[in-house]
């Protein structure tokens, strides 16, 4: 079915840029705004679902490690080799 292969594809670019986001410097900004935690309380209603939610789902459902996903290999990115 066509809508399950999206659901994949939009899955495994998540994961990507996970990993991506995990080998990055902790001092950048993009790692810095992935673990701030916001003070307060959320309105009321159903509670949504947050990026790192919906990412420690996903990791779950697949048996996949975070160590996994910062792996290149393991995500299907091979890393590009420079020659000079």
């Amino acid at each position: 079915m066509q809508t399950a292969q999206i659901q994949e594809k939009v899955r495994s670019q998540l994961l990507r840029w996970y990993g991506h986001l995990l080998r990055r410097n902790q001092e950048h900004p993009a790692r810095q705004v992935s673990s701030v935690e916001i003070a307060g309380k959320r309105p009321r209603g159903a509670p949504k679902k947050r990026w790192e939610d919906v990412i420690k789902r996903d990791l779950k459902d697949l048996h996949v490690t975070e160590e996994d996903a910062q792996d290149r290999v393991f995500c299907g990115v091979e890393p590009i080799q420079w020659t000079l």
